[in-house]
């Protein structure tokens, strides 16, 4: 992948990046069991979060130097678990895969903490909604919001439903009620996280870009 940094950036001709294209949808190889250690890292993470109080969320970070998969990584495991993928790579890059069209938003310069919290509540919100809207195998879904010909689409939908549901949630005074009013937006009957084992995982990557912000 290519550096954050502005100045540093890889600029692929468009032949050079039809190349990675190719290359990046290509079969995965998966020799040394990967994916399945991938997969029993995770539900390590879910399993610590729901057994303990130490962490603050359900998450974990994946860092690894560039070039070594760990995006095709990501969009293996989403063939097998619902996974909503995120790319927040800078907008000047050339790099593979791009940057989701979604990334402008979550991206945006927020004015207080609030503000920014409810966004990213409301873009969680806005996907389990489009989620449990969705009829199709997990490479589906996967494919709908990272082809090209389809993501805008894909996302232009989340973001439409992000305008109605961010007013819903700024009313809420504290993070109690606010937890109250987010439960609407899921069907539990439709998505649930079972106990150590992860149903649906939101990827983030490129992640770096949001602490490069100024």
């Amino acid at each position: 992948k290519a550096d954050t940094d502005s100045n540093k950036l890889i600029d692929f001709t468009k032949e050079e990046k039809e190349v990675v294209r190719k290359a990046f949808d290509r079969a995965f190889k998966d020799p040394s069991d990967l994916s399945k250690r991938f997969m029993l890292f995770i539900n390590k993470c879910l399993r610590k979060y729901e057994t303990t109080s130490e962490y603050y969320a359900p998450y974990t970070t994946l860092i690894q130097a560039s070039g070594t998969g760990k995006s095709k990584l990501l969009m293996n495991f989403a063939e097998n678990v619902m996974t909503v993928y995120c790319c927040l790579r800078d907008s000047k890059s050339s790099g593979y895969p791009s940057r989701s069209h979604i990334a402008k938003t979550l991206l945006d310069e927020f004015n207080h903490e609030r503000k920014a919290i409810v966004t990213y509540l409301a873009y969680i919100c806005a996907c389990f909604q489009k989620m449990q809207e969705f009829n199709g195998s997990c490479k589906k879904w996967i494919d709908e919001h990272t082809n090209n010909n389809s993501q805008e689409d894909f996302w232009k939908d989340v973001e439409r439903r992000m305008t109605n549901i961010i007013p819903d949630l700024m009313k809420y005074q504290s993070d109690r009620t606010m937890a109250e009013g987010i439960n609407k937006y899921f069907d539990g009957q439709k998505i649930i996280i079972g106990e150590g084992s992860v149903k649906c995982l939101f990827a983030f990557d490129e992640a770096r870009t949001l602490v490069n912000q100024k």
